[in-house]
């Protein structure tokens, strides 16, 4: 979790490899709990662990992005990037493809971890 909440989608790796440590302030392991165990108090495993990443309140904006090009025989061709932006509660992530070999240039699994579910 980045403040609490979800980072774009539920991959960890999204935050660690992305949030540089100068505006990171803290850094939590708490015991996770289902929605269940929250609502009624109970105890949750032991075992799982959730790590919760605070930003300096004046550093929680910025942005990443990801892009790729391939080039072949015959003029085929695939390009597709994503960029990220957040800024405060604000999350915004926009996915381009464009290609000539009938690829979607995204897997649904990163589609949907973008989109913060996987159809749940």
């Amino acid at each position: 979790l980045v403040n609490g909440k979800e980072f774009f989608g539920n991959d960890p790796k999204i935050a660690t490899k992305n949030l540089p440590k100068e505006i990171i302030d803290k850094i939590q392991v708490v015991d996770t709990k289902t929605k269940s165990e929250e609502f009624t108090g109970k105890a949750g495993n032991p075992d799982d662990k959730t790590i919760n990443v605070t930003i300096k309140e004046d550093k929680n904006k910025g942005y990443f992005a990801r892009a790729t090009a391939g080039g072949g025989t015959e003029g085929r061709y695939e390009l597709s990037g994503i960029g990220n932006y957040f800024k405060d509660d604000l999350r915004l992530s926009v996915l381009a493809s464009s290609n000539n070999i009938n690829s979607s240039g995204f897997s649904m699994d990163e589609v949907f971890d973008m989109m913060g579910g996987r159809g749940r």
